[in-house]
């Protein structure tokens, strides 16, 4: 990464290429079906299955969505850390949201930590569940 030390002076134009190559190899690719919801050049939003891991631990090494995303990521050619926005419980289905720079998802965090990151859930009932 390049660093500047420089005057800058109003009407001057600054631009920022977040499009660089980042070590991403501290995290398996697992080939899977992945349930991609939204994507653009900052995020990729997944719909989780229940059941399996976000993130790679000791029981879930290979088959985590993180390792899932990773494989997405290699087969795409984005050399990207694999940025979790938003975690849930392996049991849990639901949108995971990754961010594709450390920037997005510094941005993404933040909202979140001044809950201004909306989130909306949707129940379905398939049964009266009164006795």
């Amino acid at each position: 990464m390049e660093t500047l030390n420089k005057e800058i002076y109003i009407n001057d134009i600054i631009e920022v290429d977040l499009n660089f190559i980042e070590d991403n190899s501290n995290i398996v690719p697992s080939k899977m079906d992945l349930d991609i919801i939204y994507e653009d050049e900052y995020i990729l939003a997944i719909n989780k299955p229940s059941g399996i891991a976000i993130h790679p631990s000791l029981r879930h090494f290979e088959n985590s969505l993180s390792n899932g995303v990773k494989y997405y990521f290699d087969s795409i050619n984005l050399h990207r850390k694999i940025r979790i926005v938003n975690r849930l419980d392996k049991n849990t289905s639901g949108v995971v949201i990754f961010a594709k720079n450390e920037y997005i998802q510094e941005i993404l965090s933040l909202q979140m930590r001044n809950n201004i990151f909306e989130k909306e859930y949707i129940g379905i009932l398939e049964r009266n569940t009164r006795k």
